[in-house]
Formats: structure tokens, sequence, C-alpha cells
């Protein structure tokens, strides 16, 4: 009889208000399809939706004030292929997350919000997003997808104190900004800049964001980092998959990274400095143009992973320099190591 009750309670509830679906399932959460008028809205106050958590909109045309209706009702808000001319995000709204997924807003208009916490947009078309951000002071996670955004700026994000993770992938960016007299940033922890069109990086326009502890570049274009690099609380570096020939790290104060990693790109000679990444436990430099290997610089870090995997390595000098019971050094596909395996 429980098993019954349980399995009934998993089925998914649908019911139709004229043209609009509405399913309901055990995740709490509530799917309504086909909404297009005000009036179909205005119905779907009289409509229970029990413990639903997160209301889910799809293939719907939206009228202005959309998420003025639903925030009393839920706290989790996802738009996925509507439409509107104008959606206003009113004052004091009470949700606490929205994401967008192939929507189309011709005008987002943003009152001052204190509750919204999580903003995600994924392969949407709002030409007023990045102004409407400065609104949205409570943010703490914000994820921009498949957008285009030839320059982004970070003063967009100026007065989110509480933000700690932005996501900015596959967004053709091509360029960094931040006003010289300008702050932001200022508890960030992630960011992640991967899949873009970023051709150099200005260390200096990082080193304002103090509080960085993972920073993802992979996947890029850059030829170069110039600039002094200052972040202390730095642990994953992540520059894979670009065109970097050199990293000046003498000019770097990352004294906390744990892992960096430069697999894929177009560097010839290991970097000066090295020693200075006291805290180091992860180097991967694999698929670059590597002809010798010193392994000295790495006798004083805590490595537990060397990655020289497929380089052009025809000699390694002090290959005994390293206790190899407590490093995996990999180095095959090189021409020193033909026909042995790696050192792990």
């Amino acid at each position: 009889m429980k098993l019954l009750l349980a399995l009934l309670l998993l089925l998914t509830v649908i019911k139709c208000s004229g043209s609009i679906k509405i399913a309901c399932d055990y995740d709490y959460t509530c799917t309504i399809e086909q909404l297009t008028t005000s009036q179909q809205l205005h119905d779907l106050a009289t409509y229970s939706f029990g413990d639903a958590g997160m209301i889910k909109l799809i293939d719907s045309r939206l009228p202005p004030e959309a998420i003025s209706s639903f925030q009393p009702i839920v706290n989790y808000l996802i738009l996925e292929r509507c439409r509107t001319d104008q959606l206003i995000l009113p004052p004091n709204c009470t949700l606490q997350s929205i994401s967008l997924i192939q929507t189309s807003i011709h005008r987002l208009e943003v009152f001052h919000n204190t509750q919204l916490y999580y903003l995600s947009v994924t392969n949407s078309e709002i030409s007023s997003l990045l102004p409407s951000l400065y609104n949205l002071t409570a943010l703490e996670t914000v994820r921009l997808w498949q957008m285009h955004i030839p320059v982004f700026s970070f003063g967009v994000l100026r007065n989110m104190e509480k933000l700690n993770g932005i996501e900015l992938s596959y967004n053709r960016i091509e360029r960094l900004q931040l006003s010289s007299n300008a702050t932001c940033c200022r508890n960030l922890s992630l960011l992640d800049l991967s899949f873009n069109r970023l051709s150099t990086i200005d260390c200096a326009l990082l080193s304002s964001m103090q509080a960085l502890t993972v920073l993802q570049l992979s996947s890029n274009v850059i030829q170069e980092l110039y600039g002094s690099l200052h972040l202390p609380h730095l642990t994953e570096l992540d520059l894979s998959n670009n065109r970097i020939k050199s990293i000046d790290l003498c000019r770097w104060q990352t004294g906390s990274l744990k892992g960096l990693n430069v697999v894929n790109n177009r560097i010839e000679h290991l970097f000066d400095c090295l020693g200075q990444l006291q805290n180091l436990m992860t180097f991967q430099i694999a698929d670059n143009a590597l002809t010798q290997l010193d392994l000295a610089p790495f006798t004083q870090l805590r490595l537990v992973l060397l990655n020289f995997s497929h380089n052009r390595i025809e000699v390694i000098r002090n290959r005994d320099a390293l206790e190899l019971e407590a490093v995996c050094v990999k180095l095959k596909g090189n021409p020193v190591v033909r026909n042995t395996t790696d050192l792990c």
C-alpha cells in the first residue's frame, strides 16, 4: 500500500487552463507551457501549485508583469524559449533565482533588488541585460553563457558586494575592461572566462580582484599575459588551449597557487622563477614545444603531478633530483622516452 501511494505521488499532475499546459512533478517543479496573455496569467492565481518551489515557463509570450505574478508563489523561476517585448523585475522582488534559456527580451526593466542571489542567462537575446545588472546588488552568482559580448566591462558588477562567482563562457569576448578609478568584485572567488576570444590578458585588471581563488582562462586565443599578477589567494589557474609562448612568473605574486595548467600552448622553454610557487602541487604543460627539461626547479615544491606529455623533449637534466615515490612525472609522447613508461 505504501509503495502504491509513493508511486502515485511521483505521477505527473497535468491540468489545462485554456491553452495553457501545467505539469507539476515530484521534484517540486511546475512547468507551464504556451502562456500568452495577461488574462491567462491572472487566472493562474487561482491554481494551487502545492509544494512547488520552482516554476518553469516554456514556449510562452510573456506579459510584462510575469515576474511580479510568480514571485509570491515560488523562489525560483526559469524562462525557456520565451519571448516578450518588455519584462519587469519589480522593486523588492522576492525571487531568489532566475534562469533564462533561449529567451528573447526586447527590454528588461530592473528595479533595485536585495533578494535575487542567482542569475543565469544562456543563449538569449536581451539587449539591455548588462546595464540592468547595476540594480541587482544581492547577486552571489552570475552565469552568462553563449551570449554575444565582444567587450565585457567589470564595471557592471561594481554594486555586487556579495558576488563570489561569475561564469562568462562561450560569449565571444574579445576584450575586458575596468576603469582605472573603478573597483569591483571585492569578494569574487571564481572567475570563468573560458571559451572566448581573448588574445591578451591585462594582469593588473585581474589583480584588482584580490579574493580570486579560481581563474579559468582556457580555450581562448591568448598570446600574452602582460604586467604583474598579484593574487595572493589564487589556488587554481587554467590557461590551457591558448597560444602562449612564455609567462613571466618572476613578476607574479601567487604564492598560494596549487594547480597551474598550460596544456596545449606554444611554450618552448620552462618558465623562470618556478621556485616561487612554493605551494604548487600540479603543473601540467603537456602538448607544448619543450625540447629540454631540467627537473631541478621542482625539487623544493610540494608537487604530486608533473605532466610533460607530448612535447619534443630529447634531454632531461637532474632526473634524480625528484623523489619519484611522491611525484608522478608524465613523459609519454616525447622522443626521450620512446621505449619507457611515465615516472609515476
